[in-house]
């Protein structure tokens, strides 16, 4: 992010908004600039995920959280092949399913306006 950049939203309000990585947990970080949030998550064998069931990995700040439910694609990184997917909620929590005997092997990227 260069320190020049800047959203001009059509009502005129500029937003330079640029909070820095920061860190949700060992395997989280995210970042607000410029009207939008982004989230990075990636476990190699950290955080081993229920198959069958939601498993919350993190929780985003309440001020960073979005008003609706945003799916999330949470990518396969290994092992046997199973489904995987999530949400953000409203109430900031990131929630991954996972089939299968679950895994502890995947990451997901996820960006949407504040």
């Amino acid at each position: 992010f260069h320190s020049a950049w800047k959203a001009i939203f059509a009502n005129g309000f500029v937003d330079e908004t640029d909070t820095g990585w920061q860190s949700m947990n060992a395997n989280i970080n995210y970042r607000a600039t410029c009207g939008y949030v982004t989230i990075v998550g990636v476990s190699s064998g950290d955080v081993m995920l229920t198959g069958g069931t939601y498993t919350t990995v993190g929780t985003i700040p309440e001020e960073f959280a979005p008003d609706i439910r945003i799916p999330i694609v949470v990518h396969f990184m290994g092992g046997d092949l199973i489904s995987q997917s999530g949400y953000l909620t409203p109430a900031g929590n990131i929630e991954i399913y996972t089939s299968g005997g679950g895994t502890a092997y995947w990451a997901f990227t996820v960006i949407y306006p504040l």
